[in-house]
């Protein structure tokens, strides 16, 4: 059986593993996702980040499984506003003509970097990151942010809850 505790000093624990503390600084949810591709003097490349993690809820014991990652002893880490995200993207053509693409701009058409705000939260759904009790750290980020998710390009994750 699985039990997940916080403590009186806010510290959260999956059977003995930390997780969290609420309202204190947790650097080691801090995710980041880059895909970088290049051919001939060409590349594309996109860098999807979250860090200054700010707790909304937690849910878990999870089973976890994506095209990208999975965990088989995960907690779900809902984010609140304030919460850091950067969603980067850019290209180079070596031409001719010589092409080059460059923005900032994420799945919903705000500039990033940024902070998550209430428009976030409220119409965009939830942000999670998604982390591994085993391996002590976060391996996806399940939201509207996410390109991958948020494009199609990669299927809706499974979540089963444990025990």
């Amino acid at each position: 059986m699985q039990a997940i505790l916080l403590y009186p000093n806010r510290e959260v624990y999956s059977n003995g593993n930390y997780v969290l503390t609420v309202d204190g600084s947790n650097s080691h949810l801090d995710w980041e996702r880059e895909y970088y591709f290049s051919w001939d003097g060409n590349y594309n490349q996109r860098t999807h980040s979250v860090s200054d993690a700010k707790v909304k809820s937690i849910a878990g014991p999870v089973s976890y499984q994506s095209d990208y990652a999975s965990s088989d002893n995960a907690i779900l880490v809902y984010l609140d506003k304030e919460t850091l995200f950067m969603h980067h993207v850019s290209s180079f053509r070596s031409g001719p003509p010589t092409q080059y693409e460059d923005s900032f701009v994420d799945t919903i058409g705000k500039t990033t970097p940024r902070r998550l705000d209430d428009d976030d939260l409220i119409n965009w759904g939830d942000h999670i990151i998604v982390f591994d009790v085993n391996k002590g750290r976060s391996i996806d980020f399940f939201s509207a942010l996410n390109f991958y998710y948020a494009s199609g390009v990669e299927s809706i994750p499974t979540i089963e809850f444990l025990n």
